[in-house]
């Protein structure tokens, strides 16, 4: 009996995995859900983390959607207290996969939009340089260039990178 069951629950499996939407369609919503609360609220339902065990891409993603509650909330405590729980929720996405380029992004552009006075924004010079490591020795899915060009677009404007780094940068644009 208790066999029948683990089969059973086994073949369900697949169901739950499959039921996460493709990372483009992640990626879309969490843009759109820059401006608008409603959507990075549905976003959150989605990619609940307590409900099945997530690949870090999309931990990642529930992270960043976590720190544009913060944006989204007009509540001082309630900004901090989502901002918190999101760079904890990143940092263990980024702990899990620490060469993925665009978990490096996110956390990288959040921490770029907080003031420093908050005393959040401790990985900016890590992530940098890891992300212009993994550029450098081209570790992305090819298929993700146009992320990669975002990336580097990004940290071009941030004026976050060094001399030799925009120019590094720069020709890889």
């Amino acid at each position: 009996m208790k066999f029948k069951l683990l089969l059973i629950n086994l073949a369900f499996i697949p169901l739950i995995l499959n039921a996460l939407p493709p990372i483009n369609e992640i990626r879309t919503q969490f843009l759109a859900g820059v401006e608008d609360e409603k959507i990075i609220r549905n976003l959150l339902k989605e990619l609940d983390t307590s409900k099945i065990k997530l690949q870090p891409i999309y931990i990642g993603y529930f992270g960043a959607s976590q720190a544009l509650l913060a944006k989204h909330s007009w509540n001082p405590y309630l900004k901090l207290e989502y901002l918190y729980i999101s760079m904890t929720t990143l940092q263990s996405a980024i702990s899990l996969e620490p060469q993925n380029l665009e978990l490096r992004f996110l956390r990288f552009s959040i921490q770029h939009y907080i003031p420093s006075f908050l005393g959040v924004s401790k990985n900016l010079i890590e992530d940098r340089d890891m992300m212009i490591d993994l550029i450098k020795k081209k570790k992305f899915i090819p298929e993700d260039f146009q992320l990669v060009k975002n990336v580097i677009g990004f940290m071009l404007e941030s004026h976050r990178c060094t001399g030799s780094q925009q120019i590094f940068l720069k020709s890889n644009l």
